[in-house]
Parts: structure tokens; C-alpha cells; sequence
């Protein structure tokens, strides 16, 4: 009797122990903060780690199933700023920022109100092997926006022309813009032109690609509308993310790789300047 008991006891545990190993492992979320606590960075499967102002996230996959890593990157300061960092993910089944599939690393930026917050999704892989995703967020930046700044556009009127709210402008024009309101400047390459994008002309960081966007200033700022053409300088672009392509003989027997710029982070129309930047960057 009582070894029937303690098989039946045995029996229960065990079915127990099943039950329990099926159910579905709940992760508490981790909080860090960097820049002395202006922003607080949180992931859902209690993997966050900091060291100075570098912010480590991993999540690791099962036999069967890919694992997500939410995370959620907020502006804990009462004012409207521009947040900024550097990443790195690795060996992932799919990375974003704000919904968008991003590469492997680069840098972000992004305005956000007192209290918002960026998301970024990281999926680890499954099966055998390595199945933890790394994702690495490091050089953290806050820039509160002034309530007002002073914003000159340039731009070679040879190459194109430019507005702003809709407005023709010479070239040099400044105006007073509030960062709640911002400012909308539509570039448009004269004929025979092409417009390659707006860069702040303090350190050619480019702003936009696209022809007509809206600027919302934290700082008086140049915005420079850069046009070229057949007989202009050239301009160099440093890449912030690459891709890799490939040619192949007709019998596809040999291949050759090389890298292309999928997106550029700075313009310049100096070789010089453009190398040095480049080897100081990461």
C-alpha cells in the first residue's frame, strides 16, 4: 500500500513537473539608465546590463522557437529633446528600430517628447548552435531643444533652388524657428542638377535625403542644400550602413564581393576631410 502511494505520488509530480514545462516562461523586465538617469533604457526578458554609458541586451532562443527582446529606450527628462547612440546587434533572426528592419549596426537619432519612448524589437535565432542575439547601444546623447534657434539655409543657386514654409529664399537666409513648430524646406535641383541631400555645415552631418522634409532645431544652425552637377565638385559619403553585393562570370564559377553604401551619415566636398572623419569614426 504504501509503495502504491508513493508511485501514485511520484506519478503526480511528474505529471506536474510536465504541466509546468509547458507553460509559457514569463520574464521580468530590466530597467538601466544612462546620462545620469535622462534616459532609462528597459528589455522584457530581463537581460539589460550597463557599463558607463554602454547598455547591453541579449536574448537567447529555444530548440524550436525564436525568443523576442522588447525593448524600450525613454527620455526621462521634463523637456523635448533629440536622444542619439551607436549599435551593434549580432547573430539575430531580425533587429528593428521604430519598425523598421535596420542593419547590423549604425547610429539613431530621433526627437522625443518628455517621458516618450523608441522601441526596438530583437529576435534570436533557433535550432542548434549559438541562439543568443546581442544587441550593444553605446555614445548615448541628449540635446535639449532650445525653444528658438536661428536657422540659415545655403545652397548654390547655380545648382538649385530652395524654399522655406513654401517661400523662395537666397541663399545665407536666416530665420528664427521654434523647435515645437520646426521648419519646412523643400530643395529643387535646377536642370541638369541632382540634389544629393541637407547636412547641418557645422560637422556635414546629413539631415535628410529628402527633397522637402521639416526641421526642428535644437541650436542656432547652417542647413545646407546640396546640389550637384557634371561640372561641380565632387562630394564624398561617409556610410553609416553597407551592403554586400556580388558579380559573377557568365558561368557563375568565380564571384567577386564588395560593399556599397546602403545609407550615408555626413557629406563632404573634401576628400581630406571626408578620410579623416571616416578613420575617426566607428
Amino acid at each position: 500500500m504504501l509503495q502504491f502511494i508513493k508511485k501514485r505520488g511520484l506519478a503526480l509530480l511528474l505529471a506536474v513537473a510536465m504541466v509546468f514545462s509547458l507553460l509559457p516562461v514569463t520574464a521580468f523586465a530590466t530597467t538601466v539608465s544612462v546620462l545620469d538617469g535622462q534616459v532609462s533604457v528597459t528589455d522584457s526578458q530581463n537581460s539589460c546590463s550597463v557599463s558607463g554609458n554602454t547598455v547591453t541586451i541579449k536574448v537567447t532562443g529555444g530548440l524550436l522557437s525564436k525568443k523576442t527582446n522588447n525593448v524600450t529606450v525613454t527620455n526621462e527628462t521634463d523637456i523635448k529633446a533629440t536622444l542619439s547612440f551607436t549599435y551593434t546587434a549580432s547573430n539575430y533572426n531580425s533587429f528593428q528600430i521604430a519598425g523598421v528592419t535596420e542593419e547590423a549596426s549604425g547610429t539613431y537619432s530621433v526627437a522625443l517628447d518628455a517621458g516618450s519612448s523608441l522601441s526596438l524589437t530583437l529576435q534570436s535565432k533557433s535550432g542548434t548552435g549559438d541562439k543568443t542575439a546581442v544587441l550593444t547601444m553605446s555614445d548615448f546623447n541628449l540635446k535639449t531643444a532650445a525653444d528658438a534657434s536661428d536657422v540659415t539655409v545655403n545652397f548654390d543657386e547655380t545648382l538649385g533652388s530652395v524654399t522655406t514654409g513654401g517661400v523662395a529664399v537666397t541663399p545665407g537666409t536666416s530665420q528664427t524657428v521654434s523647435y515645437a513648430d520646426g521648419i519646412a524646406l523643400t530643395a529643387t535641383a535646377a536642370s541638369g542638377s541632382r540634389f544629393l541631400g541637407w547636412i547641418n555645415e557645422a560637422d556635414n552631418l546629413i539631415l535628410s535625403t529628402d527633397a522637402s522634409f521639416t526641421l526642428y532645431p535644437t541650436e542656432n544652425m547652417s542647413a545646407k542644400a546640396v546640389f550637384i552637377n557634371a561640372s561641380s565638385k565632387p562630394y564624398f559619403m561617409i556610410g553609416g550602413k553597407t551592403q554586400q553585393s556580388q558579380n559573377q562570370d557568365f558561368i557563375g564559377l568565380s564571384k567577386v564581393y564588395y560593399h556599397t553604401i546602403a545609407s550615408g551619415t555626413h557629406l563632404f566636398d573634401d576628400l581630406n576631410a571626408a578620410a579623416s572623419a571616416a578613420a575617426a569614426s566607428s
